[in-house]
Order: C-alpha cells, then structure tokens, then sequence
C-alpha cells in the first residue's frame, strides 16, 4: 500500500499528469514554453532516479538483515558445538588423567 499511495507515486502521477497537461495545451495552440514542459521531464527523471536509488537501498537492507541473520545462526550452532567439547574436556580434566599420584 505503501509503494501505492507512497509520496514518490502520488507526486510523480502528478508529475506526469502536469506534464501530459502541457503537451496537450501545448498541442492545441496554448502558449507553453517548451522550457517548462523539459522542466517537467527533468523533474520526473528525478522522482525515477529517487525511486530506483531507494529500491536499490531496501534491496540492499534486506540482503543485509538475511545475512546477518545466516551469520547469526551460524554462530550459534558454532557456540553450541564449541560448550559441548569444553565440556568433554572438563569431564576428562576432572578424571585419574590428571590426577597427581599419591
């Protein structure tokens, strides 16, 4: 809903909508500089340039938090196999192996 009603689709539809506005009235006769309407375009560009550079930013978040969260699991298995061999070793520590004699 967001990408739908966000800033950067409603002002854009405006954009466009201004801008197919003064084509038309430009078509039929009406005194619009053909600067205006390239003001217009570049202004678009814009919001596509905006839009591209924040789906690039999301896509890269999430790439992120996915990675951070593999890495994160990885680490905990690593924990848990690592507790589990210190305790193999402290339970033969504690043994006659180590034991002074008498």
């Amino acid at each position: 809903m967001l990408t739908l009603w966000g800033p950067q689709t409603r002002y854009g539809l405006w954009r466009r909508r201004w801008l197919a506005l003064a084509e038309s009235q430009q078509s039929l006769g009406i005194d619009i500089p053909d600067k205006a309407i390239e003001a217009i375009r570049k202004q678009l560009e814009g919001f596509d340039e905006i839009r591209t550079t924040a789906t690039t930013v999301i896509n890269s978040g999430t790439k992120i938090d996915n990675r951070a969260r593999i890495m994160g699991e990885a680490l905990s298995k690593q924990l848990e196999t690592l507790a589990t061999q210190f305790e193999a070793v402290k339970g033969v520590s504690s043994g006659s192996l180590f034991q002074p004699s008498a």
